[in-house]
């Protein structure tokens, strides 16, 4: 087992996630480790291969949701793209002219903002299905699958990923890769999650699977270094609950270099790191206590009634096995992706989320880190009368 960042064999195990199955994968990675000579913090994948890991997007892909983005999400787009085109404006390249690859771009609404910004734009997204809804709703290249420098037209003057690298097998290699579809002097924006400020105020574990990757701004400032990247801005940014990524995330924009700016290759962040993910560990055992008592209200407010949890991944798993439900079992789960339903969780049957009005159920008990307002929105759009509890949201009109 080697670093991905620093390539270093001098590895420790601190700790195993709560969750070893889920819905959409029997065994998951969940063993967590850090690298002793450079502090990348990463998930033990020893027993799955890199063509487990694109069956498992290709067959179970939870960000496989074709479509125009959620309201919500897009003010933390326009946000993104404005802070693309200010660094850029910033260190003298503007946007006129310029061509811009979007690595991950999804439903193609920041992507289109970076056209409309007037960058000359292209895409790619692993969801065929994404990328089709891309080409047809915003009329912009997007090639579908995964990241292929070959299809690719390059070179690019800036290239963007927002939230993906934590999840591919070799990041060093795809930022490599980035290092040369650029021209000369061009430019990378990376977002990725944020190792150094865990939110410890969510059930799931911080570090779980699907994220393998977790780095401070040092440790991917390391890697970056040693790809050949100048790192010339860092934004640490904590999410709006509504925002599609309720967690905290840091920004890199960094140029093209020739060597220059290494002032991470010798970052060792092991020390610092291993104390972080200590301390996260008490204040996340104590919020999950808290969180018993909002599921035990919920159960009273039920009475005898059947209730039902939206959304069947990981949080689910995490909920399902982790807290006391009195006894009581959910009468079944609702979730949007087609490529669940009809499966089971904890011998739980899974609906999809547009046959809820089918189902005798009153009472809905949410479970995502990032949608529950959507989907307060989309039941009480079916009844008004439905009973919608939030994990994260007090809902006014709940009660």
């Amino acid at each position: 087992m080697k670093c991905n960042t620093c390539a270093s064999s001098d590895i420790e195990f601190l700790f195993s996630n709560s969750l070893s199955s889920t819905v959409r994968m029997d065994d998951i990675p969940r063993d967590v480790m850090i690298c002793r000579d450079c502090g990348q913090v990463f998930l033990d994948v020893s027993k799955i291969s890199e063509a487990d890991l694109g069956a498992y997007y290709t067959n179970f892909n939870p960000f496989e949701v074709p479509g125009a983005l959620v309201e919500d999400h897009q003010s933390a787009r326009r946000e993104q793209c404005g802070w693309v085109v200010s660094n850029l404006e910033k260190h003298g390249a503007g946007v006129k002219s310029q061509r811009l690859l979007e690595v991950g771009c999804g439903t193609g609404f920041l992507l289109n903002l970076f056209n409309e910004a007037g960058f000359g734009v292209e895409g790619v997204e692993f969801s065929a299905k994404m990328a089709e809804n891309v080409r047809k709703v915003y009329e912009l290249s997007c090639h579908g699958g995964g990241f292929n420098p070959e299809v690719l037209s390059p070179p690019y003057d800036c290239i963007a990923s927002v939230t993906v690298l934590e999840h591919v097998w070799d990041p060093k290699s795809m930022v490599a890769a980035f290092h040369e579809l650029l021209k000369d002097g061009g430019f990378l924006y990376l977002e990725v999650p944020d190792a150094e400020f865990p939110r410890a105020d969510m059930i799931p574990d911080h570090l779980a699977f699907e994220h393998i990757h977790h780095w401070t701004e040092r440790t991917l400032g390391r890697l970056l270094n040693s790809c050949g990247f100048e790192v010339l801005e860092v934004a640490h940014i904590e999410n709006a609950e509504d925002s599609g990524n309720p967690e905290a995330v840091f920004r890199i924009f960094a140029r093209k270099g020739n060597g220059a700016g290494d002032c991470y290759a010798a970052v060792n962040d092991y020390e610092h790191e291993k104390a972080v993910l200590a301390d996260f560990r008490k204040r996340h055992d104590a919020y999950r206590a808290a969180i018993q008592t909002k599921i035990r209200k919920f159960l009273e407010d039920a009475g005898d009634e059947p209730f039902a949890i939206y959304c069947g991944g990981l949080h689910t798993s995490s909920l399902l096995e982790l807290f006391d439900f009195a006894g009581r079992t959910p009468a079944c789960i609702f979730d949007g992706d087609m490529a669940i339903a009809g499966r089971e969780l904890n011998g739980i049957r899974i609906h999809h989320g547009s046959t809820v009005a089918e189902h005798p159920i009153r009472h809905f008990l949410l479970s995502t880190t990032n949608h529950e307002r959507s989907i307060h929105a989309y039941l009480k759009s079916i009844d008004a009368g439905y009973r919608v509890a939030g994990i994260y949201t007090d809902f006014p009109d709940e009660g």
